[in-house]
């Protein structure tokens, strides 16, 4: 047997665990090739050696940590969902399919080229066996619609598109054939309940299955209304908050309905903030939902573009620029090729008392 190997490490509370790990991945400030270690309600995780106190406090500025050393033990080398198909797919076909896959739930979810759908079942099996937690398997299309939805083929286990995916804790209803839904996000929904303060009121508009209301409303005392077009996505916010009803400290009022016609009815000066989640058609609405913003209220508007500076530009469409100030344009994601997810958060000003 191998002897343990000694590497800097943080010790975190465990139920923070998970929080933490994301963020040092995120970072590639996690030690690779060695497991993570318990020791009564903490955990200890391996960093790289020439991460220093200072880089470690600024990026875990959100968590209680302190830095050790420790002996931990190597991983054991897993195969990946291709290893097991490389004596079952052409070689051609089996370099079209991506690496990676995406996981809602005890759902997986793959885009396949056309030329491995045949594959699919074998496909759907391999994915199972490396990610035990999965019992289902569906390929999928491009988003598409006003509902933001993937076209799915079952490839693999139970015939269901509804299951319980879990973000930092909260427990939330997903149906992938019936709403948008996008995991990669988690880190986005914590970010900006974190931003909000407790006795704001919050418009989540297009808010799909409630993520961001569901972080919210569980982490501060907000009143949040949630809009969407989508029956079954408003559906399963509801069926979520039954879910987290005990953990729930804040209001959430879903609303099912058009969010240009949600945008008529609020009154002026309503909102401290409004969360605009549409990536390609969220600035379409800016102007008509700063009116709703109360001096000195936050919009945070997505949008995809090449660079902040085409996000802000895009943000600030048909809207007179000496109502709102740009905080910022932040990076949320890579949506394609040289194209991202960016989030413009502008601020409401005005020039005198009666705005």
């Amino acid at each position: 047997m191998e002897s343990p190997l000694m590497f800097k490490c943080v010790k975190v509370y465990k139920r923070h665990a998970e929080e933490v790990l994301k963020v040092l991945r995120d970072f590639n400030l996690l030690a690779k090739g060695v497991k993570v270690k318990r020791v009564d309600d903490y955990v200890l995780i391996p960093v790289v050696d020439e991460v220093s106190e200072d880089e470690l406090k600024d990026v875990l500025n959100n968590f209680n940590f302190a830095i050790c050393e420790d002996s931990f033990e190597k991983t054991t080398f897993k195969l990946s969902f291709k290893d097991i198909l490389k004596d079952s797919i052409p070689p051609e076909v089996l370099d079209m399919i991506p690496n990676s896959y995406d996981i809602i739930g005890d759902i997986a979810i793959i885009r396949l080229p056309s030329e491995a759908l045949s594959y699919g079942p074998l496909i759907g099996e391999a994915i199972s066996k490396v990610a035990k937690n999965v019992k289902v398997v569906y390929a999928s299309g491009f988003t598409e619609g006003p509902f933001r939805v993937k076209p799915l083929k079952h490839l693999f286990g139970e015939e269901r598109s509804k299951t319980i995916h879990r973000e930092y804790g909260i427990r939330m209803w997903v149906d992938v054939a019936k709403t948008y839904f996008n995991p990669s996000l988690a880190e986005e929904h914590k970010r900006i309940a974190d931003f909000v303060k407790d006795g704001e009121v919050v418009g989540d508009l297009f808010c799909g299955v409630g993520s961001f209301t569901l972080h919210i409303v569980t982490r501060k005392k907000a009143t949040v209304i949630s809009v969407d077009l989508n029956p079954e996505a408003v559906k399963c916010l509801i069926d979520s908050l039954s879910l987290n009803f005990k953990n729930i400290i804040g209001v959430a009022i879903p609303m099912l309905a058009d969010v240009g016609f949600a945008l008529e009815v609020f009154k002026d000066n309503f909102f401290d903030r409004v969360i605009m989640n549409l990536p390609h058609e969220a600035f379409k609405y800016v102007p008509k939902a700063i009116e709703k913003v109360k001096c000195g209220g936050v919009l945070h508007v997505y949008s995809v573009a090449r660079n902040p500076e085409e996000a802000v530009k895009q943000a600030l469409e048909n809207l007179t620029i000496e109502k709102v100030q740009v905080l910022s344009s932040s990076e949320v994601l890579e949506y394609a090729p040289r194209k991202y997810i960016y989030r413009v958060d502008l601020i409401k000003y005005c020039f005198n008392s009666s705005n």
